[in-house]
């Protein structure tokens, strides 16, 4: 999927919010289909973290834990599909998206542990990039990124991962790509890729592919979250800013 050609290289920021905040009659509408779709393709859906005060969309995260075959975390948001992103005109079949995050087996994910800035930011960068279309009347889809803040910020203290990308899955979760509700809609489901300051600024210079290719040459695009990962861009290939 690489709908609207150069959009791959996308950089969405923040502006100010322009959508309407106001939680809708259509919140939760594709919730049970979502969960059917997880537990067909992922995994039995082992809890939902429910967003009591929300705006623009309600945003629940699932989740599916680890089994022998897959052995990590995965969270997926149910509520950004709610209301259709705002895409170009020749995009719009890909209005409809939800997210999903992959962290280590031993994450953790205790209501202690959650209330940590170290530990529970990949849950509120999942939400933040869920609702940000709709606050922000804009669109993301395959390769598209999304720096934290302006100039970037690391997402905790303990790590310098500062922005994301968007991926299509892959691999062990090809088939849970996307979900037809019916001939008109389709959910697209995109995997949130952490990235350093340097991996969004060398994609903006030279790509997606570019990049992608960085990420190859050191085993691929990485499914689970590691804080501590190193950057792909070679030192004398990071652009200067």
């Amino acid at each position: 999927m690489n709908p609207g050609g150069g959009a791959a290289g996308k950089v969405v920021r923040f502006e100010e919010p322009v959508g309407n905040p106001e939680i809708g009659p259509e919140s939760g509408r594709h919730g049970a289909a979502i969960v059917t779709h997880i537990g067909k393709h992922l995994g039995h859906v082992a809890a939902m973290m429910v967003e009591t005060e929300a705006e623009y969309v309600q945003v629940n995260i699932l989740h599916v834990e680890p089994t022998e075959q897959r052995p990590f975390h995965v969270f997926v948001t149910s509520g950004m599909s709610d209301r259709p992103m705002h895409t170009p005109p020749e995009a719009k079949e890909y209005s409809l998206a939800e997210l999903y995050i992959c962290l280590p087996r031993d994450w953790p994910l205790s209501p202690e542990d959650l209330a940590d800035e170290r530990n529970n930011w990949p849950l509120v960068l999942l939400k933040t990039l869920a609702r940000m279309p709709h606050a922000y009347q804009t669109w993301l889809f395959d390769f598209h990124s999304v720096p934290n803040d302006d100039p970037p910020a690391p997402f905790s203290e303990d790590t310098e991962l500062c922005g994301a990308m968007l991926v299509p899955p892959e691999g062990w979760s090809e088939a849970f790509a996307k979900l037809e509700l019916n001939r008109e809609e389709t959910i697209y489901f995109l995997g949130v890729v952490p990235l350093h300051k340097d991996e969004m600024d060398y994609k903006i210079q030279h790509g997606p592919d570019l990049l992608e290719a960085e990420f190859d040459l050191r085993g691929g695009i990485p499914d689970v979250v590691n804080p501590k990962r190193p950057s792909v861009v070679p030192k004398d290939k990071r652009p200067v800013s």
